[in-house]
């Protein structure tokens, strides 16, 4: 998401820089890394803190912040860093969704599409059954 809201050419410095930071988090293999990586994105928000508290006014006097997006991918990399490097520490624990994205996803879609007329009430069976006989068939394959 970072990535989809900081656009493939930020237009500002700070974009720019964030964008080069979230370009490397799949690329952190060690604890070193990882704090390497916190570090300087907590020097990126304390030297645009004063940039990314900046408000556009309208003639009515309302206003909102300038760097929406910039703020929103900001906010996001917070939140998240409590739990983002957790497979450093457990083996096989995966570090991002792409393996989830490309098949159980697609595959799911692909079925929902055939089914269309699912009334609203009933999706969420049609997704909980679907992921219960899909894990079913995993678990007696192994």
């Amino acid at each position: 998401m970072a990535l989809l809201w900081l656009t493939q050419k930020p237009k500002t410095i700070a974009g720019k820089t964030l964008r080069a930071l979230c370009l490397n988090v799949n690329r952190i293999k060690t604890k070193e890394d990882a704090e390497l990586w916190i570090e300087t994105f907590l020097y990126w928000n304390s030297k645009y803190e004063k940039f990314l508290n900046e408000k556009s006014r309208s003639y009515d006097e309302k206003w909102w912040y300038t760097h929406k997006y910039l703020r929103k991918t900001r906010r996001m990399i917070v939140g998240a860093l409590p739990d983002m490097f957790h497979y450093l520490e457990v083996s096989k624990l995966p570090k991002d969704t792409n393996k989830i994205d490309g098949g159980i996803f697609s595959d799911l879609k692909n079925h929902y599409r055939i089914h269309r007329g699912i009334p609203k009430h009933k999706r969420g069976k049609f997704f909980h059954w679907y992921l219960y006989l899909k894990n079913l068939k995993k678990l007696s394959k192994s």
